[in-house]
């Protein structure tokens, strides 16, 4: 249950890097 729990914010939060990633990106652009 913790290990799913883990895996679960992680993908959450590199979602949300991934987003703050490409927003940046474009920005630059």
């Amino acid at each position: 249950r913790l290990q799913q729990g883990y895996d679960h914010s992680y993908y959450f939060i590199a979602s949300f890097i991934e987003q703050h990633l490409r927003f940046h990106a474009q920005y630059l652009q």
